[in-house]
């Protein structure tokens, strides 16, 4: 096979023109010719998943606009069980980030005593927090304290706390806008209010892990907010769920409650030039970011460890629990000596006292959570479910009455695949 200058050559008074004519009929004088060797190519390099995920978050990041936008205020006189549950659809546009829930009520003592504000106080307001997909999946399904544990971590701070200083400008906690008495006397009533973050997205920067496309028809996600039904508790009950605790013959109701919610979104996504459709973080969006409360179901005895079994499918970003003695008693770590994420019992991933725990947690924090509770985090470090099979959380108590329990906290990313088939937790 000849190249053009070799025809060229061989037919002086040719030109391109007949070098094609000549590649047409190719080989009918007996030749064959081609053209001239081209220089070598570099290879095509195939854009990966996470190479357009990284884009497309790099170009909704610099081009989208935040959008924060009242959803919805609802107002409960009396909120009593099966008629105390606000449902909200979100607006169906953008790219859901998160939402911002108000919650503000009249707390009224209306029995023999003060009231005094429990371990966790207005964290509970909101009992229960539910957010369901548009494919029926439930991506959130804790407590407000739950909440309240995900956002310390997550923001390195107490939520909803202002610094008190000795700065002369004015600055400090000014606005109620987390509020609740230590106390509430006989025959009296306080303003008990609470600002709750539900993300949907792990946060509201670059890593939009779990974020969902709402300029959709017809999508019918929804976030159920639950008003704690039972307030105040006798201080001699198992009081983590509640928002006062009373003497013997004390009571308390909750009324004139308020519930605003705003949707944070990401607006005006940039579009592809071509087909008109935003251009979006697939692998971000094939993700659900999980923050889900379950009673954990284990036995306790004295000095011996119990396990629980992480859900499969899983990047854990945080683990909490409540850890309740006797089922009556928060005890500010006094009543543990271990607590270790482990893999089959044997290989030791994290491995803390009450103590080391705290550190930890105030290295984070600059504060320990409520009494009687635990993080454990690992948000810089996701721990992958799948590289450590059969993970557990493994605690050790030294002392463990009878009704004794455990609440644990999970915050994750799944793939939206493995949804269905996840498995694995409970007790051991």
């Amino acid at each position: 096979m000849k190249t053009i200058a070799a025809f060229l050559a061989d037919n002086p008074r040719a030109s391109r023109h007949d070098y094609r004519m000549a590649e047409l009929i190719n080989g009918t004088s007996g030749v064959c010719y081609a053209a001239s060797p081209m220089p070598p190519q570099a290879p095509q390099t195939q854009i990966t998943p996470a190479d357009q995920n990284r884009l497309a978050r790099d170009l909704i990041f610099a081009k989208a606009k935040p959008i924060l936008q009242q959803v919805v205020t609802q107002a409960f006189a009396a909120p009593v069980a099966g008629q105390n549950t606000l449902s909200v659809r979100p607006l169906p546009i953008g790219f859901l980030r998160r939402f911002i829930v108000v919650v503000t009520g009249t707390l009224n003592n209306t029995g023999a005593g003060a009231l005094t504000l429990s371990k966790n106080g207005n964290d509970n307001l909101l009992s229960n927090i539910t957010f369901t997909d548009f494919t029926g999946n439930p991506r959130h399904n804790a407590s407000g304290r739950a909440f309240g544990y995900v956002e310390a971590c997550k923001y390195g701070r107490v939520p909803g706390a202002a610094y008190t200083t000795d700065s002369p400008s004015g600055y400090g906690s000014i606005i109620a806008s987390n509020v609740a008495p230590a106390t509430i006397n006989n025959a009296s009533a306080a303003t008990v209010t609470r600002v709750y973050e539900i993300p949907i997205m792990v946060d509201t920067g670059k890593n939009m892990a779990g974020g969902m496309w709402l300029g959709v028809n017809n999508q019918s996600c929804s976030l159920n907010l639950t008003i704690n039904p039972n307030p105040v508790v006798l201080a001699t009950a198992d009081n983590l769920a509640a928002v006062y605790t009373a003497g013997a013959g004390g009571t308390g109701t909750l009324t004139n409650v308020t519930i605003t919610v705003f949707q944070d979104y990401w607006n005006n996504v940039p579009e592809d030039p071509k087909t008109g459709q935003p251009i979006l973080p697939m692998n971000d969006i094939g993700t659900a970011y999980m923050i889900t409360e379950t009673n954990s179901g284990l036995a306790f005895a004295a000095n011996q460890p119990a396990q629980w079994n992480f859900p499969t499918f899983s990047k854990l970003l945080g683990t909490y629990f409540a850890y309740n003695n006797g089922g009556v008693t928060l005890n500010p770590g006094t009543d543990l000596s271990q607590v270790s994420l482990v893999v089959s019992n044997y290989s030791i991933i994290k491995q803390y006292t009450p103590q080391t725990l705290s550190r930890v947690t105030r290295d984070t924090v600059n504060a320990d959570l409520p009494a009687g509770q635990y993080a454990l985090q690992s948000r810089m470090h996701n721990l992958d479910v799948s590289q450590y099979p059969s993970l557990q959380l493994q605690i050790t108590p030294i002392t463990a009455a009878a009704g004794s329990y455990a609440l644990i906290t999970t915050e994750l990313l799944r793939p939206m695949q493995y949804m269905a088939s996840a498995s694995g937790v409970g007790g051991a």
